[in-house]
């Protein structure tokens, strides 16, 4: 929805329906319940609430990635970013990378590496964003 979607009713009852925690506790799924707060909350233009979610869904019982950890680090490096921390962003991105790779998810590893060279320029970094030259050998041996 863009810029009007903090102002959405929608978006104000998403964000109710996923504070009430609708799933079992002390559960892996709660990482997903997290992570989709934190996406809702980022909708809604609270960041501060968001980034609290969205730490908190990155990995399963405490310890292991899952298939959506990518879009978690995604969404905060581009919190990061929207902040002008371009070090956090940066590591965000490149860790979004890694995470999508292994779960094999291209259109993630397409957006965190299009925002980390975003990243790149806006912190007037001297020479090539080096995990664009990593993914464009990637992307022409794959075929994408």
């Amino acid at each position: 929805m863009g810029p009007v979607c903090a102002y959405s009713e929608l978006t104000g009852e998403i964000v109710e329906a996923l504070a009430k925690r609708p799933g079992p506790r002390n559960h892996w799924s709660e990482s997903w319940i997290d992570l989709q707060l934190g996406l809702a909350y980022t909708s809604a233009g609270k960041p501060e609430q968001a980034l609290k979610y969205l730490k908190r869904s990155l990995v399963v019982s405490g310890q292991y990635d899952h298939p959506l950890t990518c879009v978690a680090m995604l969404e905060l490096g581009r919190l990061a970013l929207a902040a002008d921390d371009f070090d956090t962003a940066a590591k965000m991105f490149e860790e979004a990378i890694y995470s999508a790779y292994y779960f094999d998810n291209v259109g993630v590893i397409t957006e965190a590496l299009r925002y980390g060279q975003q990243t790149h320029l806006a912190a007037n970094r001297p020479g090539v964003y080096a995990p664009l030259a990593v993914g464009i050998r990637w992307a022409q041996k794959e075929r994408l």
